[in-house]
């Protein structure tokens, strides 16, 4: 049996989402940083999304830099 992971990430979009249509698909790219506070030290990651169909489309109508 296939295992599922399931991943939240929480922070800042970075850019405007990408759009890309791949004939019957759709995708959306765009970056997320993630930012922690560690003993007064302020550390920020950036993660690059890549969303596919259904939830692109969500991203394009609602996601935005910021």
């Amino acid at each position: 049996m296939p295992a599922l992971n399931k991943v939240q990430l929480i922070g800042r979009v970075g850019r405007d989402p990408e759009i890309k249509n791949l004939g019957s698909s759709k995708v959306a790219k765009f970056s997320i940083a993630i930012s922690e506070k560690y003993k007064g030290e302020e550390r920020t990651e950036w993660q690059n999304i890549a969303i596919w169909n259904k939830p692109a489309d969500f991203a394009e109508k609602y996601v935005s830099k910021g």
